[in-house]
């Protein structure tokens, strides 16, 4: 597709020759004098052999299909630091027809030809190869010690014609093609009964191409994602990953060089027994003392409730200050039989846990409530090591209380924090490639069943 002068020493300026279309009369120019091979006529679209001095016509007027190029030919702008002139544009189809793309043959006298290939707004810089690329395996090639993976294998057929080419190209000439792609680059192959071209494009976007030509009207809107689109989320996985192991590290250090600085201090124990003919019953505990780095405290609730529950609304009060700190605390704990077997709910012990209290002289206000005795709820002995509930309606209830317990909570929530983001990043690198190989036959994303 995409070819190269061998001079590109620079000298006077190149001439130009100008004829008159055979078709239409109307002026014809051709700007790669001496390689130029055809030429498609800008006012009635019939494409000319300039090599034959009839100015013999291969495709006859199109003017049933016309197709404007988005950069007009004659156009001048610099890619890569070089300047080009658009002197062709070509339109070409798949073998069925449902997908059309656009390519732009650019001419610098001194650096032979490239070309900028356009589909759904999406751009490509095209080289022909110096090397012929070798397969890789299958369903891929390699190419300067680069693999690349098949995208595409089919047809390339030429519907229109506009400006010189470099070969007599016409209306219906079609070839065999073959695109493998390693983003941002293609490298496409296409054979004929003639030869065999590879050419390596590699994307450019659209406001660079814009920018380097400057056409009178806005360059075609970008839809989806193209086969060489470069996805900005790969490179920042790979780095989010390496950042992501280096703090889930330093999350688990710190974790568990607390363990063994945390004091995990009993600071209250005690068991009360409270009558079951009274729903709501209230303690005041006997003063006990904090000492030390203010840290967490944790309560801890045990009753042997079965098919029953027993909640505490609790006030740590602050003896010297009088400052009081609220808590609800209970257990409840059921069970039975159904069709699926056995099942429970609850348990006979529960542990909450308050932040954070000051050194002092401290007391517990303690309200009780349970369900009533006639209400005929049924309460277990206590486990072995503990006191079994009397009979006559009573249950009892115990509370511990320990300070500068480790904890789990903030080590669990950093840890979810930090994988949750290049989980999502990763989601979304993936959707953007399912994207790309939606439209390929050889999608690593489709099932055997797809």
């Amino acid at each position: 597709m995409a070819g190269e002068a061998d001079n590109e020493v620079p000298g006077n300026k190149p001439p130009v020759k100008t004829f008159s279309c055979t078709s239409c009369g109307a002026s014809v120019s051709v700007k790669a004098l001496g390689q130029t091979v055809s030429v498609g006529c800008q006012s009635c679209g019939a494409v000319i052999d300039v090599t034959d001095e009839n100015y013999r016509i291969i495709s006859e007027a199109q003017k049933k299909i016309k197709f404007h190029p988005a950069i007009p030919l004659g156009k001048r702008g610099t890619l890569r630091g070089e300047k080009f002139e658009v002197i062709g544009f070509m339109v070409r189809t798949d073998g069925s027809g449902a997908y059309s793309w656009r390519e732009y043959l650019l001419f610098n006298p001194y650096k032979g030809f490239r070309w900028l290939t356009e589909e759904k707004g999406h751009w490509n810089y095209v080289i022909t190869t110096r090397k012929n690329p070798h397969a890789g395996g299958p369903g891929n090639a390699e190419y300067l010690g680069k693999a690349y993976q098949l995208y595409n294998r089919g047809e390339a057929k030429v519907i229109f014609v506009l400006g010189e080419f470099y070969w007599r190209v016409k209306v219906g000439e079609t070839v065999k093609v073959e695109d493998y792609i390693s983003p941002p680059e293609v490298l496409s192959r296409e054979i004929s009964p003639e030869e065999e071209i590879w050419s390596i494009g590699e994307y450019i976007e659209a406001d660079t191409v814009y920018a380097a030509f400057k056409p009178d009207n806005p360059l075609p809107t970008k839809i989806g994602v193209a086969p060489t689109q470069p996805n900005q989320m790969a490179e920042a996985v790979k780095d989010i990953w390496k950042y992501t192991a280096i703090f889930v590290g330093l999350i688990f250090v710190i974790q568990f060089a607390m363990i063994p600085l945390s004091r995990n201090e009993l600071v209250f124990h005690d068991t009360f027994n409270r009558t079951l003919d009274k729903a709501t019953e209230k303690f005041v505990t006997p003063s006990f003392t904090l000492n030390g780095r203010e840290t967490n405290l944790e309560f801890t609730v045990e009753s042997p409730v079965d098919q029953s529950w027993i909640d505490l609304d609790i006030e740590l009060v602050n003896e010297r200050t009088g400052e009081t700190r609220e808590m609800s605390h209970g257990v409840e704990f059921y069970h039975g039989r159904d069709s699926d077997g056995y099942w429970s709910e609850g348990s006979t012990n529960k542990s909450e846990l308050l932040s954070s209290a000051p050194d002092g002289a401290y007391h517990l206000n303690i309200e009780s409530t349970v369900p009533l005795a006639q209400d005929k709820t049924v309460f277990a002995p206590l486990a072995q090591n503990k006191t079994a509930a009397p009979s006559g309606g009573v249950q009892n209830f115990q509370l511990t209380i320990r300070r500068g317990v480790t904890t789990w909570s903030a080590f669990f929530i950093s840890l979810i924090a930090v994988i949750t983001y290049p989980i999502v990043v990763w989601a979304r690198r993936e959707s953007f490639e399912m994207k790309r190989w939606e439209d390929s036959d050889y999608s690593p994303y489709q099932s055997d069943d797809d």
